[in-house]
């Protein structure tokens, strides 16, 4: 998405902004509504970048719009198409083309000053799985902060941000570790495993554009299909055809192999 972003949104300048028109709860802003509809206007688009589940979109006149959390879709429509008829904020370009988000679950729609981003960063701010800082080195270190089970390090508060239950069944698949598995208790090799895993599913999906049953800046599907989902249920592992089975844990499903990844 922030990929799609610098590419089509760049140097666009903002010509006018609305701030929800069907509201729900779960849309996190941080501002009053008239703050986005006054401060939006005029702003020239800047770089986007990926951060774990947002993207924070610089603005002119130390601006970042920040959209995210998960629950989202981000459409950008050319001058000519139709507006979908619900949205959370809607942009308009002087170009004539908008960008609409529209949260279905539950998303971030938040505007940060310089001083406000800092402060977002300092208290919620962790590597991506994909940010350079996130060594091997610095990946081991944030396990060794951690005392509960594996799922838990990657989606409860996490340390690195941006792995949601839907990428985690894949590394965890092919770290061959099940869900419940204490962090303690990874063996030197298996904290290596779980690393490489996390980085290659990652790199793979964000490479594909995204799962497959999430959608681009264009509407489009991805093209990342995932090993271990809702459709793998009952059907043979690829690595040892036993039966993919189900658990639930920590708030949500688990699909896993129980041969490949067994029950601590």
């Amino acid at each position: 998405m922030a990929r799609q972003m610098n590419s089509a949104l760049r140097r666009k300048r903002i010509h006018s902004a609305e701030r929800e028109n069907s509201p729900h709860k779960w849309v996190f802003y941080n501002r009053p509504r008239k703050d986005y509809e006054r401060l939006l206007p005029g702003r020239t688009v800047g770089r986007a970048r990926a951060q774990g589940s947002h993207v924070d979109v610089a603005l002119s006149g130390g601006l970042t719009l920040q959209l995210g959390d998960g629950g989202e879709r981000i459409f950008l429509h050319e001058a000519a198409a139709n507006l979908p008829k619900k949205y959370h904020l809607l942009l308009r370009f002087d170009d004539g083309d908008a960008l609409s988000v529209c949260v279905a679950g539950w998303g971030a729609v938040r505007l940060f000053d310089k001083a406000q981003h800092r402060k977002w960063a300092a208290r919620e701010g962790g590597p991506s799985p994909l940010d350079d800082r996130l060594t091997l080195a610095a990946f081991k270190a944030h396990l060794d902060q951690c005392n509960r089970p594996v799922k838990a390090f990657f989606v409860n508060r996490p340390a690195v941000k941006g792995i949601g239950n839907g990428y985690l069944q894949d590394i965890l698949f092919r770290a061959g570790l099940h869900p419940r598995r204490k962090v303690p208790s990874l063996t030197p090799a298996e904290r290596r495993k779980l690393y490489s895993a996390m980085r290659k599913v990652i790199k793979e999906a964000v490479a594909k554009g995204g799962r497959d049953d999430e959608l681009d800046l264009f509407g489009r599907p991805g093209r990342y299909v995932r090993t271990l989902d809702r459709r793998a249920l009952g059907k043979p592992c690829p690595r040892c055809a036993t039966k993919i089975g189900k658990i639930s844990f920590l708030g949500g499903t688990c699909y896993l192999c129980p041969a490949c990844q067994p029950e601590p």
